[in-house]
């Protein structure tokens, strides 16, 4: 029994690791090219595409985003909520602006629909 593994919480990720990769997504997101004429792009993506997107693991996301530190929260589609997705315009204006915690990203946008 001794031996068997503690769950414990995973550490906080420090600030400047999450600059990093806000810095990295922001470069990558101005680099990402167009798709293809005839693409179909979907506008809400399930939890893997996402991931892909911030190329991060999917248990990296998992991770980050119960957390609160991926900004875009999840939609929970139809009556049950059991069918989650994210906004891929909200991802990538996330990272535009930098990939704040979730709670700057809402402090942000409710400050941009006062102004507006």
């Amino acid at each position: 029994m001794a031996d068997e593994p503690v769950n414990s919480p995973a550490p906080p990720v420090p600030r400047e690791v999450l600059a990093a990769i806000g810095a990295a997504l922001a470069a990558m997101a101005a680099t990402h090219a167009p798709p293809a004429v005839g693409t179909v792009v979907p506008e809400l993506l399930e939890r893997r595409q996402a991931a892909e997107l911030l190329n991060l693991s999917l248990t990296a996301f998992t991770d980050l985003e119960s957390r609160g530190y991926v900004g875009p929260a999840p939609l929970r589609l139809g009556d049950s909520g059991r069918i989650v997705r994210f906004s891929l315009e909200e991802l990538r204006a996330w990272i535009r602006a930098g990939c704040p915690s979730r709670a700057m990203w809402n402090a942000q946008k409710s400050a941009a629909r006062r102004s507006a």
